[in-house]
């Protein structure tokens, strides 16, 4: 199951890429804010609704993929979705890569092959009981609808740090969704259908539904490259730590393996901080 959870994940990050490159090229036009009004407007335009029905089908794959397989392997390869996004980003924008955004992109891909090979495998512990998982999970919610009030309000003027807060914001809330994704998926397997009515599936939805948003107020705020990096790892972080802290989904460690993981994250890091900042200039080619 795990090849068919890899295909999976990387079909949906292709999907999420491609969807939120399309959407993106719409929402700035549309003025960055979080209420409906900015969904609405976008919802008559073509290139949007494309980029959403992408999106959506990508969400339906990734789901898929949390169910043959564990978070630890299927949530770093939704960052290869950065690979087709910022690219297609700058191609509707007129704009050519350079030479640095293009070893950046291979360091990606490296970093996240190593990673992906490294912690194929995980090891589980007991679950956190209910009460922990209230204790973890509200406060991030809490904190996430907080900060998206915050930005509504105009509390960050700068259209990077907005970008790039709401990224951050997103992509915790998605993190948190893919959690109770797989919690519910691993409830349905033990209680069936039943479980789809459970606090699990709701939190899911309600999580998942305040990323979505966030993370359409941070394309209209800018540049994709400002957001999209800062979500997608912010969303890997925070689904591995409240994997391993609520659903006993732990990472594969050792001595090699870490020393591995650490220089493979550290040219994954390299390679999304020069794919963002490469592109914060559309003048610049070198």
């Amino acid at each position: 199951m795990t090849g068919l959870a890899i295909a999976l994940a990387l079909g949906a990050s292709i999907l999420f890429g491609v969807g939120t490159a399309l959407q993106s090229s719409v929402a700035k036009a549309g003025g960055s804010t979080l209420q409906w009004g900015l969904v609405r407007r976008l919802a008559t335009n073509r290139r949007w609704l494309t980029g959403t029905v992408c999106v959506d089908v990508g969400v339906f794959a990734h789901i898929a993929a949390l169910r043959f397989g564990p978070l630890a392997l299927v949530q770093p390869l939704a960052l290869a979705g950065l690979l087709f996004a910022l690219p297609l980003e700058a191609l509707m924008g007129e704009r050519r890569l350079s030479a640095a955004q293009l070893v950046a992109a291979a360091e990606v891909v490296a970093g996240l092959a190593v990673i992906v090979v490294a912690d194929h495998a995980s090891r589980s512990r007991p679950e956190a009981p209910p009460w922990l998982t209230m204790v973890v999970v509200a406060p991030i919610v809490t904190a996430c609808a907080c900060v998206g009030i915050y930005l509504r309000d105009g509390g960050v003027h700068d259209p990077r740090w907005r970008a790039l807060t709401l990224g951050i914001t997103a992509g915790t809330c998605l993190g948190v969704s893919s959690v109770f994704v797989r919690q519910t998926l691993l409830e349905v397997d033990a209680t069936g259908a039943t479980a789809l009515w459970s606090p699990s599936a709701a939190t899911f939805a309600i999580t998942g539904l305040m990323g979505v948003l966030l993370s359409q107020a941070a394309l209209a705020s800018g540049r994709l490259s400002w957001s999209l990096p800062a979500q997608d790892l912010t969303a890997l972080l925070s689904s591995i730590t409240l994997g391993a802290v609520l659903l006993g989904e732990m990472p594969h460690f050792g001595a090699g393996v870490a020393a591995v993981d650490a220089l493979a994250l550290i040219a994954l890091g390299h390679g999304l901080g020069t794919l963002a900042q490469r592109a914060v200039d559309p003048d610049s080619h070198t």
